[in-house]
């Protein structure tokens, strides 16, 4: 027998949407400064859209996600970004309407 969470999670693979790559853009209007394009696993949710903006410094779009940051701060801005969508995350349903959360990593 399935259990719950488990049939979830066939059916909901990408619970929590992740960085799958980012582009890194020299920026014209500030030297010192980079613009970094990171293109998502899956589009976010207008709720996850709108608590990564409320970040600051992040602007979210479908399935990518723009900032701008110094070029030696693009690691710690990645690293930031992803943990941003992690607690982001919208809770999965079940077939059955319930709400199953699952516990993030800190």
């Amino acid at each position: 027998m399935v259990s719950d969470v488990a049939r979830v999670l066939l059916l909901c693979p990408s619970v929590v949407a992740r960085v799958a790559a980012v582009r890194i853009e020299a920026s014209w209007e500030n030297r010192e400064q980079v613009r970094c394009v990171a293109r998502l696993t899956r589009a976010l949710t207008p709720d996850e859209a709108k608590r990564v903006r409320a970040l600051g410094g992040f602007e979210p779009s479908t399935d990518r996600v723009s900032y701008s940051c110094r070029h030696e701060e693009t690691e710690a801005y990645g690293k930031l970004l992803e943990g941003a969508l992690a607690r982001a995350a919208t809770p999965a349903r079940s077939l059955r309407g319930r709400v199953i959360t699952f516990p993030l990593p800190r």
